[in-house]
C-alpha cells in the first residue's frame, strides 16, 4: 500500500472499526447485528422515462448526482430540491451500442473552489462524415465545462486530449478520480472480435488491423485500451491542461510509449473505481468470448484486476491469472513460434510485440494477473453465482464516524468493494479485499439487500452523505439507496506521530485510532510507511489473541 505522509485520517479510523464489527466476531455482537434487508430502502430519484441510456454518474462534493446518457445528455440531480433537471446536450457523433456517444463525466475533489465537470466524449464535429456512420473514424475527446447553477457552460470548454477511433467495438470510456487529485479513464481495444473466434484478435495479414489488438492495447504508444492517469491543472502547462503524475508506466519523453498510460493490456475496462485511501484502482473489464480452452489458448473470461501500481494486464497475450494465449498464424490455422521465445505461447513474464501495426515498444512491460474473473460458458468460475456478461468495478466503502448523516452505510462495508453485472443476471456483491499486496480474490459476500436492480447496472457510487447512488441502464433511472438500520457508537482519538500512548508501529508513526464495544483499534505505519493496525482493549492494554476473533494485525 502507498506510504501517506501528512494526511488526516479522521474519516479512514472506520477502516479498523469495522475489524472489530466483522459480522460474527464477538465485538460486534454487543453492539450492532449483521444489517438486513429492512434496513436499507431504494428510492427511484428519477421519474420514469425521463433518463434514456444512463451509462455513467458522478456525485459531487456538494451532493449533486451528474450522470451521462449515451446519446449527449447530460443530467443533474440535487439533493436540496430532489428535482432532476437537463444540464447539457451536447453534440454528439453516436452509432450505438459501445461506439461514440457520451462516455463519462467526473465531479473532480475541487469542484466546489473550481466548478469543473469533466466529460469525455465523441463531438460530432470530430466525426469524418461517413453518412451511415459504418467504417467512420472519429475522436474521443477529454474534455471540461464549469457548471454554473444547474447547467454546463458550454463555451467554458477547455480540451485536455483527444485520442483517434475507428467504428469498431469496444470503447470502454469510465472516468473517477482518485487519490492526490488524479484523473483516471479507461479506453478500449477498438478491435473487432468476431473475426478471431472470440479468442484473442492478434491478426497481423495487410488490410486487417482492426482484428489486431497488438496495434491498440499491446502498443506503448497508443492510447487505446489503457487506463489513462493525468493530473488537471489549472492552467496551461507546457501548452497541456494537465500534467503527468509520478509512477505511470512510462516516463516522459521515453521514445515509442505514451506518458499517459497508468495500466495497458486491457480489452474492454468498461468500469473502473479508485479508492481514494489506499490508491488502488479496481478495474472491470469485458474480456473475449471463446466457450472452450484449446491450443489456441484459454476460455474468455471477464474480469476484475487490483492493482496499486503502474502495470501491463497482459491482454491480447494473457487473461486471468495470465494464462496464455499461442502466436496464431490465422492463414494456416496453427499456433507459430514467437520471435525471441522458445515456445508458441506467450512468456507473461517477458512479453513481445513484434506485429507489424505495432508502434511502440517490442519488449513491453511483465504482465500482471486479474484478482477475480467470471466465464460466460460452462467452465468453473474461481468464485460462482457470477455468470454473466460483463463485470464492473464498483465503489469501496469508507466508513466516516465523523458525518453525521442519517442514511450512510454501516462499518459492516468498510473496505468491500462493490461488483455488479453488466448484461448478467446477478444482483450487486461485495468483493472482501484480503490484506497485503493485491492478489487473486476468494471471498465475495451476498449484498445484505436485495432491491430487485435490473440484469444491466451501469455505475454506482457512494454520496458524501454515505448512501449509494445506482445507474440502471434497463430502467433507464437513478437510484438512491439509503440505510436506515441501527449504528453502532464510536470513539474518535488522536495521536501525533511518534507520539506515546499505547504500542507504537515499529518506526515509531501513529496517526488515528478508533474503537468500539470496549476495543481500540490503533492505526500503525512500519519502517517503509506501509499503513498496518492493532488491537487494544481500552486500558491500553493490547488486546489477547483472539479478541476479537479474526482481528488483522501487521501490514497491510
Amino acid at each position: 500500500m502507498f506510504a501517506m505522509p501528512g494526511k488526516d485520517f479522521t474519516g479512514l479510523a472506520a477502516l479498523f472499526i469495522a475489524c472489530a464489527l466483522h459480522p460474527g466476531r464477538a465485538a460486534a455482537q454487543s453492539v450492532c447485528a449483521d444489517p438486513k434487508p429492512g434496513d436499507f430502502r431504494k428510492t427511484m430519484l428519477t421519474v420514469p422515462g425521463f433518463l434514456h441510456e444512463p451509462v455513467e454518474l458522478s456525485v459531487a462534493r456538494d451532493g449533486r448526482v451528474f450522470v451521462a446518457e449515451r446519446a449527449g445528455r447530460i443530467t443533474v440531480y440535487d439533493p436540496l430540491t430532489a428535482q432532476v433537471k437537463v444540464a447539457a446536450t451536447l453534440q454528439v457523433a453516436d452509432m450505438g451500442g459501445d461506439k461514440g456517444g457520451l462516455l463519462s463525466v467526473a465531479a473532480g475533489p475541487t469542484f466546489l473552489e473550481d466548478r469543473w465537470l469533466y466529460v469525455l466524449y465523441a463531438p460530432r464535429s470530430l466525426w469524418n462524415g461517413n453518412g451511415s456512420f459504418a467504417g467512420g473514424k472519429f475522436s474521443y475527446r477529454l474534455a471540461r465545462f464549469r457548471v454554473v447553477e444547474d447547467k454546463l457552460d458550454l463555451p467554458s470548454e477547455q480540451v485536455l486530449l483527444e485520442y483517434p477511433q475507428q467504428v469498431e467495438s469496444h470503447a470502454a470510456g469510465s472516468m473517477i478520480f482518485g487519490k492526490q487529485g488524479n484523473l483516471y479513464f479507461s479506453t478500449g481495444d477498438n478491435s473487432r472480435p468476431s473475426v478471431s473466434d472470440q479468442y484473442s484478435p492478434m491478426d497481423e495479414a495487410p488490410g486487417h488491423e482492426y482484428a489486431d489488438d497488438q496495434r491498440s492495447t499491446a502498443n506503448t504508444n497508443d492510447l487505446r485500451g489503457k487506463v489513462i492517469r493525468i493530473h488537471p491543472e489549472p492552467v496551461l502547462v507546457d501548452g497541456r491542461y494537465y500534467t503527468i503524475p509520478e509512477g505511470n508506466l512510462f516516463p516522459g519523453g521515453m521514445a515509442k510509449t505514451r506518458p499517459e498510460i497508468y495500466t495497458m493490456g486491457h480489452r474492454n475496462p468498461y468500469r473502473i473505481h479508485a479508492d481514494m485511501i489506499t490508491g488502488r484502482l479496481f478495474i472491470g473489464e469485458f474480456g473475449p468470448a471463446a466457450l472452450q480452452n484449446s491450443d489456441r489458448g484459454p476460455a474468455g473470461a471477464d474480469e476484475i484486476t487490483i492493482t496499486e501500481t503502474a502495470g501491463n494486464m497482459g491482454y491480447p497475450y494473457f487473461i486471468k491469472d495470465n494464462q496464455p494465449y499461442c502466436h496464431w498464424d490465422f492463414a494456416s490455422g496453427k499456433c507459430v513460434a514467437i520471435q525471441g521465445q522458445t515456445g508458441m505461447k506467450y512468456d507473461p513474464a517477458r512479453p513481445v510485440n513484434w506485429s507489424r501495426n505495432n508502434t511502440g515498444l517490442n519488449v513491453l512491460p511483465p504482465a500482471m494477473p486479474a484478482a477475480i474473473w467470471e466465464h460466460d460458458g460452462p467452465n468453473p468460475d474461481p468464485v460462482p453465482g457470477l455468470d454473466g456478461c460483463g463485470i464492473g468495478a464498483g465503489p469501496i466503502y469508507h466508513f466516516d464516524p465523523a458525518s453525521d448523516s442519517k442514511v450512510k452505510f454501516p462499518p459492516w462495508f468498510e473496505g468491500k468493494e462493490w461488483i455488479y453485472a453488466i448484461n448478467g443476471a446477478w444482483q450487486p456483491k461485495l468483493m472482501v479485499i484480503p490484506p497485503g499486496p493485491p492478489a487473486p480474490i476468494r471471498q465475495v459476500v451476498a449484498s445484505p439487500f436485495n432491491l430487485a436492480f435490473s440484469a444491466d447496472i451501469q455505475d454506482m457510487e457512494y454520496g458524501p452523505d454515505g448512501s449509494l447512488f445506482v445507474a440502471d441502464y434497463d430502467n433507464n433511472a437513478l437510484f438512491q439507496v439509503t440505510y436506515q438500520g441501527c449504528m453502532p457508537p464510536v470513539s474518535i482519538h488522536r495521536a501525533n506521530p511518534g507520539g506515546g500512548g499505547g504500542a507504537a508501529s515499529s518506526s515509531g508513526r501513529r496517526r488515528a485510532v478508533a474503537g468500539s464495544a470496549g476495543m481500540v483499534i490503533e492505526e500503525v505505519y512500519d519502517a517503509a510507511g506501509r499503513m498496518g493496525w492493532k488491537l487494544f482493549r481500552r486500558d491500553g492494554n493490547r488486546a489477547p489473541a483472539g479478541a476479537p476473533p479474526g482481528a488483522p494485525s501487521g501490514v497491510d
